[in-house]
């Protein structure tokens, strides 16, 4: 953004005695360019008309160098006036995955450096697996799976052995879990502010984001900037997002755009999650209802009274049977009350009106 600001190149300003050098500028993830001054097409012109300058000034010995995603690579095309060469085949080199000889390498020539060393069966099951499909192994995926592998490691320097890879599970289980295994971790307590601060962390696109300390607090509206150095913090300790000391201010991104895809599917699932609890929640005084009205009217419906006339009792003239049926247990119960039994109760007239009733006595 300097860049942007200043009238002359400040690469002009080289003393004379150091012209002999080259200097190699590198602009990582070139992509926020294009991102971040989206409805700044202005400012993309000017910062393109400079690096044309740069680019054709021959007493400048400086040569930029431009990373950025590949599905960014079209975008591009707005230096295509200023550079028309921008497209030439040497003018772009595409970083390619690992084939195995390489991801050996790179499995291996770390440990050996703090006197470590990984087992030859595991160091060849694990490029066959990490290289299933043929196209090469990632390294990001490849540095997820020895990350788990080191983690698990003893105290005492030795060998990885194919033991430790197969109780994590393998190298599809560590991708799957790399980012819920660290977040649950988490309180809690943290977890919605957690998800607005993976949500600032990344693009449109799911790409991570670079972003100051003071720009998330600013953004995210923090009243206690405590709980959002905790989330940062954390987030750091547990190698997901990368920090940086730059100008007396902190700054943050994702250690990868892996990372930002994965937390974001992570996020994803989790409001998942939360909208079918708040659907449970909401529906559940209705269950119980239902529950409540069909138990009602299911012992309803299997109750019948039926009243009987008996003369050879003198003072119990009317028997009154109560019987409850359940027909998917073939029980029947049944009750007995007697006319004596109720006699002087002020509601003895409804009491019996009430059960010689027998509409449900079908089969009696």
């Amino acid at each position: 953004q300097k860049l942007l600001e200043v009238q002359e190149p400040f690469l002009e300003k080289v003393p004379g005695r150091r012209r002999h050098l080259n200097l190699v500028i590198f602009l990582d993830q070139f992509e926020e360019f294009f991102i971040v001054y989206r409805n700044r097409p202005e400012l993309r012109r000017e910062f393109i008309e400079q690096v044309a300058r740069i680019k054709y000034d021959d007493r400048l010995p400086v040569y930029l160098v431009l990373s950025l995603r590949e599905d960014y690579l079209a975008h591009l095309h707005e230096f295509r006036s200023a550079i028309p060469s921008i497209f030439q085949n040497n003018a772009n080199i595409r970083l390619e995955s690992f084939d195995e000889n390489a991801g050996r390498r790179a499995m291996e020539k770390p440990l050996e450096k703090v006197g470590w060393r990984m087992a030859p069966a595991l160091a060849e099951t694990l490029v066959k697996d990490l290289n299933k499909e043929g196209t090469g192994i990632e390294p990001i995926k490849l540095q997820m799976v020895c990350g788990a592998l080191w983690e698990l490691h003893s105290t005492q320097p030795g060998e990885i052995s194919l033991i430790t890879y197969e109780v994590l599970g393998g190298a599809e289980t560590i991708i799957r879990r790399f980012i819920a295994m660290r977040l649950e971790i988490f309180p809690r307590s943290l977890r919605r502010l957690l998800v607005r601060v993976c949500e600032a962390l990344k693009t449109p696109d799911n790409t991570k984001r670079y972003r100051s300390v003071e720009d998330l607090q600013t953004q995210l509206n923090i009243k206690r900037p405590w709980r959002l150095m905790m989330v940062l913090e954390l987030l750091v300790y547990l190698q997901l997002l990368r920090k940086e000391e730059r100008g007396g201010t902190q700054w943050y991104e994702f250690k990868h755009d892996y990372v930002a895809k994965e937390l974001s599917q992570w996020i994803q699932d989790r409001k998942e999650r939360t909208r079918r609890r708040r659907l449970w929640y909401a529906g559940l005084p209705g269950l119980i209802l239902f529950l409540a009205l069909f138990i009602y009217l299911f012992i309803s419906y299997n109750t019948f009274y039926a009243g009987f006339n008996i003369p050879s009792h003198e003072n119990q003239s009317e028997e009154i049977i109560i019987t409850r049926g359940f027909p998917f247990s073939d029980q029947v119960i049944s009750t007995g009350l007697f006319i004596s039994d109720v006699k002087g109760h002020e509601n003895k007239r409804k009491l019996k009106e009430k059960f010689k009733i027998s509409f449900w006595d079908r089969d009696s």
